[in-house]
């Protein structure tokens, strides 16, 4: 199943597909994930490979069939995959990739502007 196209900037769609190609890093990523259930922990793998194939697109069109976007939200709903136990590996592998550089870290944010139409309409709306 191809990527679909998210964005109308050519520039920004090139930039979002250019990291997609090779997902070894999720691979490593996760490689230490421990949802307390070996099939959880490989499921978690395999859901976090497709969804980095495919960022910009829902999780049934990065899954890609049927089956394996059940098999996502089964993850997703299952009380063992807690979002601290899915980031956990990925937490311990960002503080182990910042302690190997050796001196400063810098950690950018991007600005996001939102538009909320709808909350400037309504009398005392709280503004983003």
């Amino acid at each position: 199943m191809g990527k679909s196209k998210r964005c109308e900037d050519p520039d920004v769609q090139a930039i979002m597909d250019a990291g997609t190609e090779s997902v070894e890093w999720v691979t490593q990523e996760f490689a230490r994930a421990d949802l307390r259930d070996k099939r959880l922990d490989r499921r978690l793998a395999k859901t976090a490979e497709q969804l980095a194939k495919s960022p910009a697109s829902p999780i049934n069109e990065a899954c890609g069939t049927w089956a394996s976007t059940q098999a996502a939200y089964r993850l997703f709903n299952n009380p063992k995959a807690s979002p601290a136990r899915i980031l956990k590996p990925h937490w311990e592998a960002t503080v182990a990739r910042m302690a190997g550089c050796g001196g400063p870290v810098l950690a950018m944010q991007d600005t996001v502007f939102f538009l909320c139409a709808a909350a400037h309409k309504k009398k005392n709306a709280l503004h983003i």
